[in-house]
């Protein structure tokens, strides 16, 4: 189906637009990580954004975007993004996410958004506390069932 064909193609220019918007608005947790900086290297820049496929995945890094939506403190609405750090899925069937996302105390709880491999959100985890000095903070998440 053509029509279907284009609408996709749209969605994806669409997509890739809203992440380069998302790069530009958060560069500290995003453009300063390494794991972001091969999205942008030589041997991307020659090739157009809107020629992606579809069904391409993520972009090297983006599958650790973190994005974590509180009201801390019964105050407005803040939207933290970071990376995943790492994760700790020792026992069976649960896993615990480590992140640099910056939180304020009160947003334990807050639902953890975690960009998957193939542009597919997780958000099965809540935001459990942090741990660390305050340059260094990392959090985590409480411990969840990954299928």
């Amino acid at each position: 189906d053509l029509e279907l064909a284009e609408k996709l193609e749209k969605m994806t220019i669409q997509c890739r637009h809203l992440a380069d918007r998302l790069t530009h608005k958060y560069p500290s947790a995003i453009s300063g990580n390494p794991r972001f900086n091969s999205r942008n290297s030589d041997a991307n820049s020659e090739q157009s954004k809107d020629t992606l496929s579809p069904c391409q995945s993520a972009p090297d890094g983006w599958d650790k975007l973190t994005i974590i939506v509180s009201h801390p403190h019964g105050c407005s609405k803040q939207v933290s993004v970071g990376c995943c750090t790492g994760k700790d899925d020792k026992q069976a069937y649960l896993t615990k996410y480590i992140y640099n996302t910056p939180t304020c105390p009160g947003s334990s709880g807050s639902p953890v958004l975690l960009l998957e491999g193939v542009w597919g959100w997780s958000c099965d985890h809540a935001h459990s506390g942090g741990d660390g000095t305050e340059e260094k903070q990392l959090n985590f998440s409480s411990s969840g069932v990954i299928f």
